[in-house]
């Protein structure tokens, strides 16, 4: 789901629009080369490639109306008020977890989609940090089809939808998904190394006093259950 909101000034009209893009799959869920369980190395990864493609063209078809000439003269739209704005629909940003990020950018899966780190280096501190990543050098590479090149960054050798879209950099698509990235993702690591941390010195037990008697408020279930024991 990506909501966009983009704001520009017009000669008749201050323009106001939101565009919702919702991407759904399923269509090209029966296009899919189904991977052979007995054909192992170049046939299956070919076979992976060209579901992958598969899919982009599938995305490609959809955000066609977010690169077509009219995204750049505008769009008139009539509103429920009744009156007419010029619209600039852009894509704006992309929830995703990093699954669906590495599938969305063409990236392999142990890969960053914004930035080239080393994936022994994943996770690790670093002073000058990582350089981002260029979709425009990757599409010049695409076409001099220098697979190993694209190989050695992580990216898959397949014409990548986002890269028909006018103005747009495939990085600023990236946000946090609320669920797998930060309910359980950041808050199950932070809590489960707080729980340890507290086990270690004898501490849990006080945690566990103050988690259960939380105060209630609007829209706070009031929690009677240690959060070791709860699972979900």
């Amino acid at each position: 789901m990506a909501c966009i909101y983009e704001y520009r000034k017009h000669p008749k009209l201050y323009t106001e629009y939101a565009y919702d893009a919702c991407m759904d799959t399923h269509c090209a869920s029966s296009s899919w080369p189904q991977l052979s369980q007995q054909n192992t190395g170049v046939l299956s990864r070919d076979a992976g490639a060209t579901a992958l493609q598969t899919v982009h063209k599938v995305f490609t078809y959809l955000l066609k109306p977010l690169s077509d000439a009219r995204c750049q003269t505008g769009y008139e739209m009539i509103w429920a008020d009744k009156n007419v704005r010029l619209c600039f629909p852009k894509l704006f940003c992309w929830l995703a977890d990093h699954r669906a990020n590495a599938t969305i950018h063409a990236i392999a899966s142990n890969h960053c989609p914004v930035c080239i780190v080393l994936v022994e280096k994943r996770g690790k501190y670093s002073e000058t940090g990582y350089p981002r990543r260029s979709h425009a050098d990757y599409i010049t590479t695409y076409r001099e089809s220098d697979a190993l090149s694209l190989n050695e960054q992580g990216v898959k050798n397949i014409n990548n939808a986002l890269w028909s879209l006018i103005e747009l950099n495939p990085l600023d698509l990236v946000r946090a998904d609320i669920l797998y990235n930060i309910l359980l993702g950041v808050w199950t690591h932070m809590i489960d190394w707080i729980q340890d941390f507290l086990e270690h010195y004898e501490r849990i037990n006080v945690f566990d006093y103050v988690w259960r008697r939380l105060p209630p408020y609007p829209g706070f279930c009031v929690l009677t259950k240690s959060y070791r024991v709860v699972s979900q």
